[in-house]
């Protein structure tokens, strides 16, 4: 018997025949594993601050992150987005890390996204200090992964929390993620499916390409707000630009670890970009902001991000110094 919340998938079906929801998670997860051809990757130094009453305490070249996009001859285009800190860097040995993985495939109107990343409760500093208390212990370490699949006829993903054998760190991703493949793919999880409503959101590209979209329309100075819906995790969104706004120049300071001296680097022509997730399923809003290039060889590439995932801790990503072309190359 079909779920009810499965029946509102309208696919091309004999009659009688059951939508087969495991084989498109099978074809994300395989549109996810194969390389493209070629990719630019931009590096970011890793900057947190946590919030000490009055004052935000911050230590810089604490993680990794970077944004590689690619494609190859066929048209399919990627996406990925990587942040975590490094325990052999960060306060108190912190271990946080996610990547989101994005591709669109033009040929089959569909895109897939992939999001992993190691779990964490910690809604307050007190609370982060009791969790990294208990991280060594057996049998304590997991995994939060996310399949999904979005075409013309609409949704379908699985979410699923993985144990695993060990700890891994940002650095480790391949393993984590050859780790959580067999069982996103494995069926066990119920899919969550969503229709091509009327009143719903018929993009097919997701969340990252929407970002990337959005920056393009800050670095021409498109007219604000401008919005674009998406999908993720068979649910509605709307990510909006509110608002833009010129910087002519920025000068950016980072230590990096083993440096004996902060790095300076200017950047002119940028665009400060405030941005908006609204979630049409909880109502709730989610902000961030962007400095971008507005021309050049950083024209619509984020050269400063700042997130906030809770009032007390927050993060800057600053465009790596010596990286500001971009590396190229094979993944």
């Amino acid at each position: 018997m079909i779920h009810p919340a499965m029946a509102a998938l309208t696919l091309t079906l004999l009659p009688g025949q059951a939508p087969d929801y495991r084989a498109h998670i099978r074809e994300a997860l395989a549109w996810v594993q194969s390389a493209p051809g070629s990719y630019v990757q931009y590096d970011y130094v890793v900057t947190a601050a946590v919030r000490l009453g009055l004052f935000w305490l911050s230590r810089d070249d604490i993680g990794l992150s970077y944004i590689r996009m690619g494609g190859d001859a066929a048209g399919n285009e990627f996406l990925q987005f990587v942040l975590g800190s490094d325990p052999a860097k960060a306060p108190l040995r912190i271990n946080r890390w996610g990547a989101a993985t994005e591709v669109v495939r033009p040929r089959e109107q569909a895109s897939a996204f992939f999001g992993l990343m190691r779990p964490t409760k910690d809604s307050s500093l007190e609370a982060a200090r009791g969790e990294l208390a208990g991280e060594g212990k057996p049998g304590s370490h997991q995994l939060q992964a996310l399949i999904s699949r979005v075409d013309s006829r609409g949704a379908v993903s699985v979410g699923r929390l993985v144990s695993i054998p060990q700890d891994l760190n940002v650095h480790q991703l391949a393993v984590a993620q050859a780790l959580v493949m067999g069982p996103l793919a494995s069926g066990a999880a119920q899919p969550r499916v969503l229709g091509r409503a009327p009143h719903g959101c018929h993009n097919i590209p997701g969340f990252l390409f929407a970002v990337r979209e959005l920056l393009e329309a800050a670095a021409v100075a498109q007219k604000a707000p401008v919005a674009r819906c998406f999908v993720y995790h068979s649910r509605n969104y709307t990510l909006t630009l509110n608002h833009w706004e010129p910087v002519p120049e920025k000068k950016v300071t980072v230590q990096l670890r083993g440096s004996p001296s902060r790095i300076a680097k200017t950047y002119r022509e940028l665009r400060k970009a405030q941005f908006q997730i609204l979630n049409h399923s909880t109502g709730s809003r989610t902000s961030f902001q962007i400095l971008v290039g507005a021309s050049g060889a950083l024209r619509a590439v984020p050269v400063q991000i700042e997130y906030r995932p809770a009032w007390w801790f927050k993060l800057i990503l600053n465009l790596s110094p010596g990286g500001t072309g971009g590396r190229r190359g094979p993944v």
